[in-house]
């Protein structure tokens, strides 16, 4: 694969992962029960398997990489917030912290972008 493509490649996975951050903050903060959010249950099962061992779950650890969560501590963190999304006990704390997943993965998108024009 071209380093372009590869590059370009990247960048969707971070702009798959934004949009399912969105749709979760969206229902999260309109009340949507995790029964109801294919969004909110889908970024909990992709957060929650940054907490496994054994990165077992292909997206967990991509998303890990590309943020460098390499501590498992930083991983914890999101897994617990995961656990949270998954069950009816997020609250604003829970919607503060899938904003600054937001952030991260927009900045994220604008450095590998700025590679791909660069290229």
């Amino acid at each position: 694969m071209s380093e372009v493509g590869s590059q370009s490649s990247l960048y969707d996975e971070l702009h798959d992962c934004a949009e399912l951050v969105d749709g979760a903050l969206t229902d999260l903060m309109d009340g949507v029960s995790p029964d109801s959010s294919s969004s909110r249950r889908e970024l909990g099962t992709l957060l929650v398997g940054l907490g496994n061992r054994n990165w077992f779950h292909t997206s967990s650890r991509a998303l890990a990489v590309l943020l460098g969560l390499f501590k498992t501590s930083d991983r914890q963190t999101w897994s617990d917030l995961g656990t949270t999304l998954l069950t009816d006990s997020a609250n604003d704390r829970s919607v503060a912290k899938l904003e600054k997943l937001a952030l991260l993965l927009e900045q994220e998108q604008q450095t590998v972008m700025a590679r791909i024009q660069q290229l």
